[in-house]
């Protein structure tokens, strides 16, 4: 049973939602149908509202020694402050001059945005080879571990980046998706580059990379040929990725690919009801909730501090901030060793910094935020480098909601998202681009 507070908060949640999706899927431009709200509703839904419930009906809240019951509704106040400060933000950025029909103003160099693409995909290959070294490349692009291979890879000050170079493999497949749909690509390249991704995320086992992928490809197709997905299709997807997330949460063994043996004897529905077992991050953010400022005291500006910091690597800057604020989520369950890899939502860290306006806040610049970028792309609807952007942009909108640290959140989204609007800028046609404003 829910308490009156719950109720007030997750029906609250659930008819904002539901209104969202209805209003957009009613839109007369099918390109309507995804706009921001679209998924951080989707979003809500999974990770908010039926995670969470699934969790409660099931007597799944007792985990790392604690039953985390009666921190859900904390986790559900800040939730809920944080979609209104969204829906604050999204309305109020929106620009005061309407337009009467959608246009693209400034149209990208198409062959150079292809070929833009596929050196991406390049270079994040040769990241991995610096990184991985030979061998390890062919350790990695195996969905198995292959320990035969080793790993003489570089040790330098650099190291990471050359890492997260594998992240380029995203804005890269969805350009040259582009291309596919519009037959200007050949197929046959690009399930290999495809393959090679998959393995190598499926080796490294993080599952933010195949969601962000994989939405930003579906969003990608609709909004090349201009359509929306049936209901019933959209339940399928919704269903079959709730289930594959399952999936690779049982069987992914970080740097050392699928162990498949970790689904003997599972059924079909263990699997799938596995795909939320992220609600225990959903309810640890309760539990910080209600240990700040009880136990823990507020961070303040810590988290953007050290997402300014973060670029510089260590050995040149020895002495710059740590990120270590990471270690109260862990200090959450008494000490390390039960709290190891414990995460919260990003409302968590906002709270975590400046209590509840903290979330009102951080909130209100997500929507202000993605406000801009949606009319942005709603004035460049029929450019493949600015759809491409806008699709991993907002299949984004996952890793901003579900990981409460901003430096990580922060890097990523340069090494994922941004690279497929550097290459629109690069690409754009100047003749039209100097009388036209990149942002409106």
């Amino acid at each position: 049973m829910l308490s009156f507070e719950e109720n007030v908060y997750v029906l609250s949640m659930l008819v904002i939602s539901v209104t969202i999706l209805v209003k957009n899927y009613r839109q007369r431009n099918p390109l309507e149908f995804w706009s921001p709200l679209t998924v951080i509703s989707l979003i809500y839904f999974y990770y908010v509202l039926v995670g969470p419930l699934l969790a409660i009906r099931n007597n799944e809240t007792y985990f790392r020694f604690i039953d985390h019951r009666e921190y859900v509704v904390y986790a559900w106040r800040i939730s809920f402050i944080g979609l209104i400060g969204i829906i604050s933000g999204f309305t109020l950025g929106r620009k005061k001059t309407i337009y009467n029909h959608v246009e693209s103003e400034i149209h990208s160099e198409k062959d150079n945005v292809k070929k833009n693409g596929f050196r991406l995909f390049l270079i994040g290959l040769l990241g991995l080879t610096i990184f991985s070294g030979l061998g390890g490349v062919i350790n990695k692009v195996s969905f198995w571990d292959i320990n035969a291979f080793a790993r003489p890879g570089y040790e330098g000050a650099f190291r990471n980046y050359f890492l997260h170079a594998i992240d380029f493999f995203i804005p890269a497949i969805v350009i040259l998706f582009i291309y596919v749909i519009k037959r200007k690509f050949s197929v046959f390249w690009f399930l290999v580059f495809l393959f090679l991704a998959l393995a190598v995320y499926t080796k490294e086992g993080f599952r933010w990379r195949y969601v962000v992928l994989g939405l930003s490809l579906m969003i990608t197709y609709y909004c090349v040929v201009h359509k929306k997905p049936g209901l019933i299709l959209i339940t399928v997807i919704i269903i079959s990725g709730i289930a594959f997330m399952g999936f690779l949460g049982l069987t992914r063994n970080y740097g050392r690919g699928l162990d498949l043996t970790s689904i003997t004897g599972k059924s079909n529905t263990e699997i799938f009801l596995e795909g939320f077992g992220e609600s225990s991050i959903f309810m640890t953010t309760g539990l910080l909730v209600k240990d700040v400022p009880e136990l823990f005291d507020h961070i303040n500006f810590d988290p953007l501090i050290q997402t300014i910091a973060m670029p510089v690597p260590r050995m040149i800057w020895p002495g710059k901030p740590s990120g270590d604020y990471i270690e109260i989520y862990e200090n959450l369950y008494g000490s390390k060793q039960f709290g190891y890899g414990t995460a919260v939502i990003n409302f968590g860290e906002y709270y975590l910094s400046f209590g509840y306006i903290g979330v009102f806040v951080g909130g209100f610049l997500i929507g202000f935020f993605y406000r801009k970028i949606w009319d942005w792309f709603r004035r460049r609807p029929n450019d493949e480098a600015a759809i491409a952007f806008y699709a991993i942009a907002i299949s984004y909108l996952y890793v901003i909601i579900s990981r409460g640290y901003l430096p990580q959140v922060t890097m990523l989204f340069f090494f994922a998202v941004f690279p497929a609007y550097i290459i629109y800028w690069l690409n754009r046609n100047r003749s039209t681009a100097e009388s036209s404003p990149t942002f409106r």
